[in-house]
């Protein structure tokens, strides 16, 4: 009886380790294959810490966004940046088309230009939205940081 205890004993930690090995090679796969350094809205440094930047737009204005990254692994292939804002009844998008990460550390910068709303849109003065700002990449994990955003119309505009 004793030899039955050790076998399912043994067994058991066998059975623990390899799990412990699987969730520790599935947690280093999917970490981000690049940093967000910075994300400018209009001209506006926006932060992840949960501050919310106000800033005052027009209807139907085209704002740029610029995106500022640093590459984490070596050469990544096909990579796509997309930032958006939902909550309202058109999309509000714009994504770069494919291409190469080479290098680690490597520093890159893409420029997007969003068609906000027209006024009708616009429920309130101001609005709280989120910007949305996704990677994805051929053989990698996507993944989007979210930036939080008060767009304030214009009072005058019709």
């Amino acid at each position: 009886m004793k030899t039955f205890n050790m076998k399912s004993k043994a067994i058991m930690v066998s059975f623990i380790a390899l799990f412990a090995i699987t969730f520790a090679l599935s947690t280093v796969v999917a970490q981000d294959f690049v940093d967000i350094t910075d994300v400018e809205f209009n001209g506006i440094s926006m932060t992840l810490d949960g501050v919310v930047n106000a800033v005052a737009i027009d209807a139907s204005e085209s704002v740029p966004v610029e995106v500022k990254f640093n590459s984490l692994t070596t050469d990544i292939e096909d990579v796509r940046v997309k930032v958006y804002i939902e909550g309202f009844k058109n999309d509000i998008e714009d994504e770069t088309s494919r291409f190469h990460v080479l290098g680690i550390g490597n520093k890159y910068v893409k420029r997007f230009t969003l068609k906000m709303p027209s006024t009708e849109d616009f429920d309130l003065l101001s609005n709280e939205v989120t910007l949305l700002v996704r990677f994805s990449a051929k053989g990698q994990t996507s993944f989007e940081k979210t930036y939080a955003l008060k767009i304030q119309r214009d009072l005058h505009s019709l």
